[in-house]
């Protein structure tokens, strides 16, 4: 699962994680009620206010999630260096 608003510092990581992982990860805007079916959450940077809030807002079940085993993953840093 990615959360993402598209292309942060134009750069996709989903197109990132599909050609160098081999893998289709889910997309959205938002962090969905129901997280449990994913392995790893990834959280892209540099996005809208509202996308930052809807995860402040559920940083109980982000808890959870990890706690359960889950990987969250946050990306704060800039598009260099990427290889």
């Amino acid at each position: 699962m990615i959360i993402t608003p598209g292309y942060a510092w134009n750069f996709s990581v989903w197109y990132y994680v599909k050609s160098k992982y081999k893998l289709s990860p889910t997309i959205s805007y938002f962090l969905p009620t129901k997280i449990d079916q994913y392995d790893i959450i990834i959280i892209d940077g540099n996005m809208p206010d509202l996308i930052y809030q809807n995860i402040s807002n559920n940083v109980s079940n982000l808890e959870a999630f990890v706690a359960k085993g889950g990987t969250v993953l946050y990306l704060l840093g800039s598009k260099y260096l990427i290889n």
